[in-house]
């Protein structure tokens, strides 16, 4: 996913092939400037919701910087139900903050969701 203006990208894997359901998980994440240099010392605060339920995760995954620049752990992702879901990335630092979106379709159909959008703020 890349910001409104490509300041900012962002990629995130799991140990699975399909976000899994139902099952504590932990991702990671990926962020890189405009000019594709990893982005360090960033704070991220990250949010799913079910739009179309009105609630979130049952868990409130924590993000923590790893060894490798611009790579990130987020610990306690736990998807509860399936439906279509808003993983939400409020990154901020060095001054400038952006929310990054991934969509995705959790359970049945996952193949469904879009790659995901980015608002610049």
């Amino acid at each position: 996913v890349v910001t409104r203006y490509g300041t900012l990208q962002a990629s995130y894997e799991t140990d699975f092939l399909e976000v899994p359901l139902n099952g504590v998980h932990s991702w990671r994440l990926s962020l890189q400037d405009k000019r594709g240099q990893p982005v360090t010392e960033a704070d991220i605060d990250l949010t799913a919701d079910m739009p179309e339920h009105l609630h979130g995760m049952t868990t409130t995954p924590l993000v923590q910087e790893t060894e490798t620049p611009g790579h990130y752990l987020v610990r306690g992702m736990n998807f509860h139900m399936p439906g279509y879901c808003e993983v939400t990335l409020d990154i901020s630092g060095a001054g400038s903050r952006h929310i990054l979106r991934f969509n995705l379709i959790v359970g049945e159909n996952q193949g469904a969701a879009d790659t995901g959008h980015a608002d610049e703020s």
